[in-house]
C-alpha cells in the first residue's frame, strides 16, 4: 500500500494517503479545449457551467463567443438589402480588427448595429458577442441574450448555441433548463458539435428533458465523431461506468486519448488512472506518471494528488519526498482536501521539509473543514498532544465525534480513549467496541489491555480482601511461617 507515516500519541501508525493509496477514476472535467466560434484568431475565455448536482463532473456547456468574420454558408444572396447589411458587417469587422482603419469597438458596434437592421445574422451573433465581452459597450447580458436569439431565430446554430446557455445560466433571460435544451437540440441537429454534447448532457442528467442515458450517449458519440474533446471525453466516461452504452474499458481508453491529445485535463487525468491500475490498457506506472505529470502541469488538483502520491512512494517514478510535497501543495492550494490532509501529515513527519507542527495543524484544519475524515482525526490529535496549537481536550474530543460521526475507525478509537482517560470508561469502551468490530486492531488491544488491567485489579482486591477476612493472628502465623521456610526465622 502506498502509505505515509504518522504519529498519534500511541506509537507510529500507518496512515494511508488519499483512498488507502489506491487510484480512483474521477469524473473529473478540470480544463477543456477553447471550442472557439468564428474567427479562431480572436481570443476569448471559456464560458462554463458547473453541475450543481454532480459537482465533480463539471459540464462546460460552450465556449466564449466571438467575432467571426462572413460565412458562405449559402445565406446570403445578391439583394441590395443583404449587399448593404454585408457591407456594414465588413466594416464593423474592419473596425473591430484594426484593419485598414484604426482599431474602435464602439464604431464596430455602430456597423454591426446597421447590418443587423438589414437582417444580417452574422452581424447580429457579433453584436451578441460585444455585449458579452464588452466590445465597444458595457457588458449587458440582457441585450446578447437578445441579439442571439435574434441570430438563432435566422437558423444561426453558433447563436442557437449560446442562447441555450444563457437559458441554462440564467444570464441575460430568466433561467428555463427546457428552453435551454430546445436551444441545444436545434443546434445540434444542424451538427453544431458543442450543441450535441450539451444536449448530450441535458439527457444525461435529465435537464430540461427527460433523462436517457442511451440518447446521451449517441449525442456524445456524434460530437466526439466531429473531434470535440468534452463529447471525447464523456463517451469515454459512458464506456468506462457501461452508462448508455455496453461497458468496454478498450473503448473508453482509445477515447481517452482522443480527448487527452487536444489536452483535455479530465482525459490525461483518467489516463492515468487507467495505466496506474490496468483499466482496458496493460497497467503501466511509468506511463500513468507521464499522463499525471502533463494533466498537473495543467492544473488537474485530482492529477496533482496522485502524482505526487507517486513521486513520494516511488510508484513509476524515482522516489522524491521533496517535490512530492510540491504538487501536494498545488493541489491543496486548489481546495483538495485529499492533498491538504497528506501536505500536512508532510509536515507533522518532516518528510520532504523541516518539521513544522503549526503548518500541520492549519494544513489539518483547513481538509477537515472540508470534510475530510483523516484531516478530523489529525486535527482531534493537534488538539489533544497541543501539536501546532493550545491544548484542548473538548476540541480534540468534537473532532474525534465528527469523525467517527462518518464511521472513521480511527476517529472511534480515539474518541473511546479520551473518554477513558476522562474517567468516563463506560461511554470509552462503547467506542473502543464498536471501532474493534469493524475491525480496527487498535482498538481490539486496547480493550485487551484494559480487561487484563481489570483483571489484576480484581485479582489484587480479592487478595486484600481474603487477607483482612484471615484476621491478625493468622496473618502474623502466615508470615512466620514464610519465614521459617525461607530460613529467615529465629
Amino acid at each position: 500500500a502506498c502509505c505515509v507515516a504518522w504519529a498519534d500519541g500511541g506509537g507510529e501508525s500507518v496512515l494511508p494517503t488519499g483512498d488507502g493509496g489506491k487510484f480512483h477514476l474521477r469524473r473529473a472535467v478540470t480544463s477543456q479545449p477553447n471550442h472557439g466560434l468564428g474567427d479562431a484568431t480572436i481570443a476569448a475565455p471559456i464560458m462554463s457551467l458547473q453541475d450543481d448536482t454532480d459537482a465533480a463532473a463539471a459540464v462546460t456547456m460552450s465556449a466564449a463567443p466571438r467575432p467571426r468574420m462572413i460565412e458562405s454558408d449559402g445565406t446570403m444572396t445578391s439583394s441590395a438589402t443583404v449587399d448593404a447589411g454585408l457591407a456594414h458587417f465588413g466594416l464593423g469587422m474592419c473596425y473591430l480588427r484594426g484593419k485598414g482603419v484604426d482599431q474602435d469597438g464602439a464604431k464596430a458596434v455602430e456597423w454591426f448595429l446597421k447590418a443587423a437592421d438589414a437582417g444580417n445574422r452574422n452581424a447580429l451573433f457579433n453584436l451578441g458577442v460585444c455585449y458579452t465581452q464588452g466590445l465597444g459597450v458595457e457588458v449587458d447580458r440582457k441585450k446578447a441574450f437578445e441579439y442571439f436569439e435574434k441570430a438563432a431565430n435566422l437558423g444561426d446554430c453558433k447563436a442557437m448555441l449560446q442562447a441555450g446557455v444563457c437559458y441554462i445560466s440564467g444570464r441575460g433571460v430568466e433561467a428555463s433548463e427546457e428552453n435551454a435544451a430546445s436551444m441545444f437540440r436545434r443546434a445540434a441537429d444542424q451538427g453544431e458539435s458543442v450543441a450535441q454534447y450539451n444536449i448530450g448532457v441535458c439527457y444525461g442528467k435529465g435537464r430540461g428533458v427527460e433523462k436517457n442515458l442511451e440518447e446521451a450517449a449517441m449525442w456524445y458519440t456524434r460530437s466526439a465523431k466531429q473531434g470535440d474533446a468534452m463529447g471525447q471525453f464523456r463517451l469515454a466516461l459512458c464506456y468506462a461506468t457501461g452508462k448508455g452504452v455496453v461497458k468496454d474499458a478498450e473503448k473508453a481508453v482509445e477515447l481517452y486519448h482522443q480527448s487527452s491529445a487536444q489536452d483535455h485535463g479530465g482525459a490525461l487525468f483518467n489516463l492515468g488512472v487507467c495505466y496506474a491500475q490496468g483499466d482496458g490498457v496493460a497497467k503501466d506506472p511509468e506511463r500513468a506518471v507521464e499522463f499525471y505529470r502533463r494533466a498537473a502541469a495543467a492544473g488537474v488538483a485530482q492529477a496533482q494528488h496522485n502524482l505526487a502520491l507517486c513521486i513520494l512512494t516511488g510508484v513509476g517514478v524515482e522516489k522524491d519526498p521533496a517535490e512530492a510535497l510540491h504538487w501536494y501543495l498545488l493541489a491543496a492550494e486548489q481546495g483538495d482536501a485529499k492533498a491538504q490532509f497528506a501536505s500536512g501529515v508532510c509536515f507533522e513527519i518532516g518528510q520532504g521539509t523541516e518539521k513544522d507542527p503549526a503548518r500541520a495543524y492549519k494544513l489539518y484544519k483547513t481538509a477537515a473543514r472540508l470534510g475530510n475524515v483523516k484531516a478530523m482525526v489529525a486535527l482531534g490529535l493537534c488538539y489533544q498532544k497541543g501539536m501546532g496549537t493550545e491544548k484542548n481536550v473538548d476540541m480534540a474530543r468534537q473532532c474525534f465525534e465528527e469523525s467517527a460521526s462518518r464511521d472513521s475507525q480511527r476517529g472511534m478509537y480515539h474518541l473511546g480513549q479520551s473518554f477513558v482517560l476522562s474517567g468516563m470508561q463506560e461511554e470509552g469502551v462503547k467506542w473502543l467496541t464498536k471501532a474493534a468490530e469493524m475491525g480496527f486492531a487498535d482498538a481490539a488491544e486496547a480493550l485487551k489491555r484494559m480487561q487484563r488491567k481489570k483483571e489484576k485489579a480484581e485479582e489484587q482486591k480479592a487478595k486484600e480482601a481474603e487477607a483482612a477476612s484471615a484476621g491478625p493472628d493468622q496473618t502474623r502465623d502466615t508470615f512466620s511461617s514464610s519465614m521459617d521456610q525461607s530460613g529467615l526465622g529465629g
